[in-house]
């Protein structure tokens, strides 16, 4: 398949009711409780739907555009799980040039969350910082009793993404305490071999 070919590829977590039940939970109960925290928290809501979207059909997005998504979504995570989780997005890659599959870092977050233990005595860390031609996301690695059925889908999806569009494949590490995910920055100029005149 082309690259034009990349949106049955991208993610479905928006539309699952999992995820809008929990969000439209906390919603309901802050607009009770503070609806300037309502109207901040319904701003980054629509502008998590509104990026999934708008790049359905994008195969690629500017670095700064999907840290901006990552932003928001993270303001959601935060809500939720309040100091059970800790993520540190490096400011190095605010000046970060070049592009990545739409939702990859929201992804790999989402995926940490999903596959690992995490609380307030014992939170969860998660890295985003660039390491030469990569964009690096790090966490802790303390797996959940039931991680064994993970399908790795949304890893393979990923993975699948990257070699449609630049024939690039992610690193991924694993040691004993940490996770690691390495997604390579895709040149502003690139032209995959199958779109070259």
């Amino acid at each position: 398949r082309r690259s034009s070919d990349l949106s049955f590829l991208l993610p479905v977590w928006w539309i699952d009711p999992h995820f809008m039940f929990n969000n439209f939970s906390i919603l309901s109960e802050l607009i009770v409780e503070n609806r300037t925290l309502a109207e901040r928290f319904l701003e980054n809501l629509l502008s998590v739907y509104r990026y999934v979207i708008q790049n359905l059909k994008r195969d690629t997005v500017p670095v700064s555009e999907e840290l901006d998504f990552l932003r928001s979504y993270l303001y959601l995570i935060g809500m939720r799980y309040e100091n059970a989780i800790s993520v540190d997005v490096d400011e190095q890659l605010e000046r970060t040039d070049g592009r990545i599959p739409p939702v990859c870092l929201q992804l790999l977050v989402e995926n940490a969350i999903k596959h690992n233990r995490l609380s307030v005595h014992q939170p969860l860390h998660i890295h985003v910082f660039r390491e030469g031609n990569h964009i690096v996301v790090k966490n802790d690695l303390c797996p959940v009793s039931s991680d064994l059925s993970s399908t790795g889908i949304g890893q393979r999806n990923i993975i699948e993404r990257y070699f449609l569009l630049c024939e690039e494949k992610p690193v991924i590490k694993k040691s004993e305490h940490s996770y690691i995910v390495k997604l390579p920055i895709i040149p502003d100029d690139y032209a995959h071999p199958d779109h070259r005149r």
